[in-house]
């Protein structure tokens, strides 16, 4: 499976489930991408994640989706 953006990732649980906040979008790519790893052997995602307080963040994805806050994203 090639790699993607987290941010193509996003788009698609957003597709799926129709709102999600950051942290969760943030949230649901990381988990995918350490899945596919362990499954798959391979990245999921073309970005490393960052450690944040609060949890992981792909940095490319929080600039595209900051805007929304703690407001849901559709």
């Amino acid at each position: 499976m090639p790699n993607h953006r987290p941010e193509a990732i996003a788009n698609e649980f957003l597709r799926k489930s129709g709102v999600l906040t950051q942290m969760q979008l943030q949230k649901l790519v990381y988990m995918t991408h350490g899945w596919n790893l362990a499954v798959n052997g391979e990245p999921l995602v073309d970005r490393e994640p960052e450690a944040w307080d609060r949890g992981p963040v792909f940095p490319d994805l929080r600039e595209h989706i900051k805007e929304a806050g703690s407001r849901p994203i559709e």
